[in-house]
């Protein structure tokens, strides 16, 4: 007999890895762009730190949008495929040629016609990677009713996460120093990219063909009216706070990076490799043990500890510099990994539970309405976090170049350090509070259940 607190419900390894490979298309396109092309922008194609920051966020805010109506295009959707694999097909191919765009970019001089393709590269980009993601982040809710097997999903989704941060944060830089450096290594090294996100989204989607799914709500309710149900739900508005200060601070030490490791540590493209590949190969490794202390603990304690060792490698970032030790580099990195394994395992495996909260509560099946808002929730981070970067650099006299590393005055330097240390270290405290009101157990969760089924 199984214990009441055992999970029963085990899905197959092979279709968990295949719905989770998707990750790799999808968060490498967020961390790529994210870690590269602000520097690309102000450090080779010679735009102002704070207009470059402003492009970035105003695609973004334009996305934002298209999350939420991706979810309730896909809820509404009917095919022999479910509702979900059609569009994420459709994202998959328009990923790659986003991918392509961003860092192909004709020669115009800083003007008009740069910003305005820079404008049209970033709507492509995000379009697609939304068509893709909002879809692919509502199946687990449909894949499984089980809490410690939805914990399990999010687990391979984490691990692929990592492998996602190997290309983006260690292998992208890699490929730009390979191809020589400079505009025409950013094209190329895009190039790669594409066919390494296009591959992964389309292995998600073969990868889910047995996989359950649910039909639509047959309701003439507005998507706008769900949207404003769906934000009634507690314990998802606790999760979507969580996200959006917690990816905030997450994103402005990754669009400094690259500035910090040239500016401060010295080590550059290599040291933003290094500390990638540290990073991520431990937010791997470190997946059983998050899941242990998911399953001991609980969701909530396991994201109290994931942020309080996040803050503590991040603040250390301010006492970094080019005689720092590779050792303690390291040490950095590994704790970065552990931090951003947990933070991500727990915040990913506490949505489809708030999703199942909702049904309990509603009866209605709109997966895709909180995947899209959970998306938008990343892309509002990914708004304020390059805006935060670029106004702060400007602010302080951070000078713009064309290609090479320029001289710094004590100010701009002083910028960089508070966008890699103070800032990001800050808002993983800002966090606390909205982890404290999470209050979503599995017990209430089985107490709803067991109502729902008198």
């Amino acid at each position: 007999m199984a214990h009441p607190h055992q999970s029963v419900e085990r899905l197959p390894a092979t279709l968990k890895a295949g719905w989770a490979v998707g990750a790799v298309g999808h968060v490498t396109m967020l961390i790529v762009t994210n870690t590269m092309l602000l520097f690309f922008l102000v450090s080779h194609l010679g735009v102002a730190p704070a207009t470059a920051g402003l492009i970035l966020a105003a695609s973004r805010f334009y996305d934002m949008f298209a999350d939420v109506l991706m979810g309730h295009i896909s809820d509404r959707t009917r095919s022999r495929w479910g509702r979900r694999r059609p569009w994420m097909v459709v994202g998959a191919i328009g990923s790659g040629i986003g991918c392509v765009l961003a860092f192909w970019v004709p020669d115009f001089e800083p003007g008009p016609r740069l910003l305005a393709y820079l404008v049209f590269a970033q709507i492509v980009y995000f379009t697609s990677y939304t068509i893709f993601t909002v879809p692919f982040m509502a199946m687990p809710a449909e894949m499984t009713t089980d809490y410690n097997e939805r914990t399990s999903i999010m687990s391979y989704r984490t691990f692929f996460s990592g492998i996602a941060g190997l290309v983006g944060m260690s292998l992208a830089p890699s490929l730009v120093k390979f191809f020589g450096g400079g505009r025409a290594a950013y094209a190329e090294m895009g190039i790669v990219i594409a066919v390494i996100v296009s591959g992964a989204m389309l292995l998600a989607v073969f990868g889910t063909r047995r996989a359950r799914f649910t039909e639509r709500t047959e309701t003439k309710t507005r998507w706008k009216d769900w949207v404003a149900t769906a934000l009634t739900n507690r314990p998802f508005a606790m999760l979507f706070m969580i996200k959006f200060v917690g990816i905030t601070g997450i994103a402005c030490a990754a669009a400094v990076g690259l500035f910090f490791q040239g500016y401060i540590t010295g080590r550059a493209e290599q040291g933003q490799s290094i500390l990638g590949g540290v990073q991520h190969v431990v937010t791997m490794a470190s997946i059983p043990m998050w899941l242990w202390i998911s399953r001991a603990f609980g969701k909530r304690a396991g994201l109290f500890l994931a942020t309080a060792v996040y803050f503590v490698a991040n603040i250390s970032w301010w006492v970094s510099g080019p005689e720092e030790s590779m050792t303690l580099f390291v040490v950095r990195a590994t704790g970065l990994g552990l931090g951003y394994a947990g933070f991500l395992l727990m915040t990913l495996s506490m949505l489809p539970d708030t999703i199942a909260y909702d049904t309990g509560r509603t009866g209605l099946k709109r997966e895709g309405i909180y995947a899209g808002l959970f998306a938008f929730v990343e892309k509002a981070s990914f708004v304020v976090a390059p805006l935060i970067v670029g106004s702060v650099l400007g602010t302080y006299g951070f000078v713009q170049s064309r290609g090479t590393l320029v001289p710094q005055t004590e100010e701009g330097l002083f910028a960089v350090k508070l966008c890699m240390a103070v800032i990001p270290a800050g808002l993983t405290v800002a966090v606390v509070p909205f982890v404290a009101a999470y209050n979503l157990t599995r017990e209430k969760l089985e107490a709803m259940e067991a109502v729902s089924a008198r």
